[in-house]
């Protein structure tokens, strides 16, 4: 529980525009520094206004993202996970996301730990986003 670093891959990027997630990452921007671009190994599913991740056991596909270091982990994780929906660490069955550490490499170079939010299960009928960059989905 004391990892302080957040992988994102979608609404949360910091060079993401559009008003869904807009506050949220105004608000990440004050409560975290960016440590630059990264990626997961996984893959994104198309949910319309947002995507979902997908981390299967085995996967070449990868998902690129942002890591962004947290400077008060508990209290930014507390406001996230009512945003993503999720009712704690221990999710319930309803939850559409678990948060989850993940190890992530950076584009900088080397490697750490991250949380993210992970589809609890892959959306059957949910298209693949093409790439793994959210940010390019309709390019």
């Amino acid at each position: 529980m004391g990892c302080d670093k957040l992988f994102v891959y979608g609404t949360l990027l910091s060079r993401v525009t559009g008003r869904l997630g807009a506050g949220e990452r105004r608000r990440l921007e004050r409560e975290a520094v960016s440590l630059g671009e990264a990626h997961v190994k996984g893959f994104l599913r198309d949910l319309g206004d947002y995507p979902g991740l997908v981390v299967p056991g085995e996967t070449r596909d990868i998902v690129y993202g942002e890591v962004l270091e947290l400077r008060n982990p508990v209290e930014t994780l507390a406001w996230l996970d009512v945003y993503e929906g999720v009712g704690s660490v221990k999710a319930s069955p309803a939850d559409e996301y678990r948060r989850q550490i993940l190890y992530v490499n950076l584009a900088s170079g080397g490697n750490c730990e991250a949380w993210s939010y992970v589809l609890r299960q892959s959306i059957d009928g949910s298209p693949r986003v093409a790439g793994g960059r959210w940010r390019d989905r309709r390019a």
